[in-house]
């Protein structure tokens, strides 16, 4: 199926009750058994749907539904109507495969999200190892592909304790034959068992750029990309909310830190302009950041902090957030989207980005006074416009002091090394989870 303006095409299947063809005729019948009621407004989108898969290029003038209860009742459906029907049906099935819709669309249009034999494989495999087991459930609905986790939904049946699947983490490990230990939560009235891919698969941005938020063209976008979740959805964060304007992100070497603070810093290069957003860049490594050497939209040049010093940087941050709180107390406005109504024109959103927090503390002569200043940009900045984005390997408290942690109030948990750390940062299940993002 391709429609103007889709990205791409895609396979529409499905698979009816039972489908019959009157003898030395064209005229198809699809059965449906349905418990609940057979006619209506709701199975007019079902009458597309089995038109459009049994399309072949001669299109009924009319069709009709038949529904058998106490008596049998049929209802004629003219060309007109699921012809409508039928486009909305496609428009929506469009956005949900994530090849139309534009910036609005939610997912990618990507293969990974196709279930194999392979996966179903797997889910036999796991309701064997929960059987075996002696645990009672249904699975609920075919796999759920992320590019890194299989996810299986279980039905726990009536009177089934949670706490005896959440226990089996080793067993289910052992009898699927898995490298890494599954992820099991309660999930709603589900138990979502998510198990490592083993064709795992890497999301380019290049692939998410066309869905990403579109800019107000004074306050620029303050939505920032987080990752992709387990059904391929884009998450995002506002960094004009209190909940997620300063952000501490915690992963061992190779947990991704990197790579996912450049994701998320393009989203919103690729969504503002130099006018709405700035950059200030900290990297002791000196490799976090040097695509942006050159980027219009720093502040000041990349901060490396044996040549500049971090807390000069820092204290231009609160000089300027004071500034900031000057202008709006003139204007009687509460935050930067208030400051930028009242004066009518672009004032940035300046966001500070710190890799290796910790090589930069514990090797900094200044160490005392750079916690202090970060310690009151996360208490003040977020609503003149000024946000914070720290990345360490560890999350102790001798690294995070506990006024700088209580003023990030959004922690990204990449895979950490215990599960004492995972608690720390209040992901659980972070220990268990791959690397490289």
């Amino acid at each position: 199926l391709r429609e103007p303006g889709w990205a791409d095409s895609i396979v529409l299947t499905g698979m009816p009750d039972a489908i019959l063809r009157i003898p030395e005729t064209h005229t198809w019948c699809v059965m449906l058994l349905d418990a609940g009621p057979a006619v209506g407004q709701a199975n007019l989108a079902l009458v597309a749907l089995y038109r459009l898969l049994l399309h072949d290029g001669q299109q009924p003038r009319d069709l009709r539904m038949v529904a058998f209860a106490d008596t049998a009742r049929e209802e004629a459906v003219s060309a007109s109507v699921l012809d409508e029907v039928e486009a909305r049906l496609k428009a929506a099935i469009g956005r949900l495969a994530g090849v139309h819709g534009g910036p609005t669309a939610e997912t990618p249009a990507a293969e990974w999200k196709q279930v194999t034999p392979a996966h179903l494989k797997m889910q036999d495999s796991l309701m064997r190892v929960l059987r075996a087991y002696g645990l009672k459930f249904s699975i609920d609905g075919p796999p759920r592909l992320g590019p890194t986790f299989i996810r299986f939904l279980v039905a726990p049946a009536a009177g089934a304790k949670v706490s005896r699947f959440t226990q089996l983490i080793e067993e289910i490990a052992l009898g699927m034959n898995l490298r890494n230990p599954p992820l099991i939560e309660r999930v709603g009235d589900r138990i979502a068992i998510d198990v490592e891919r083993p064709d795992r698969r890497a999301v380019s941005f290049a692939e998410l750029r066309r869905m990403l938020p579109r800019p107000d063209p004074l306050l620029g976008n303050s939505r920032m990309l987080v990752g992709v979740d387990i059904d391929g959805r884009l998450v995002f964060i506002d960094l004009a909310q209190p909940q997620h304007c300063h952000v501490l992100v915690v992963g061992t070497a190779g947990s991704g830190k990197s790579i996912w603070m450049r994701a998320a810093l393009a989203s919103l290069v690729e969504t503002n302009v130099p006018e709405t957003l700035r950059l200030v860049l900290i990297d002791p490594k000196r490799n976090a950041f040097t695509a942006w050497r050159a980027s219009p939209f720093l502040w000041e040049p990349i901060v490396y902090p044996d040549e500049t010093s971090p807390l000069e940087v820092l204290t231009g941050l609160v000089e300027e957030m004071e500034r900031r709180y000057d202008r709006m107390g003139k204007a009687e406005v509460d935050d930067l989207r208030g400051l930028v109504r009242h004066e009518q024109h672009s004032i940035p959103r300046i966001v500070c980005a710190c890799d290796e927090y910790a090589d930069l503390v514990t090797t900094s002569d200044d160490r005392h006074e750079i916690e202090a200043v970060i310690a009151r940009l996360g208490a003040k900045a977020r609503a003149a416009g000024i946000h914070l984005i720290l990345a360490t390997q560890t999350p102790r408290r001798e690294i995070i002091g506990g006024m700088i942690k209580a003023n990030l109030p959004t922690c990204v948990g990449l895979r950490v090394s215990s599960e004492m750390e995972a608690k720390i940062i209040e992901t659980p299940g972070a220990e268990l989870l791959l690397g490289n993002g």
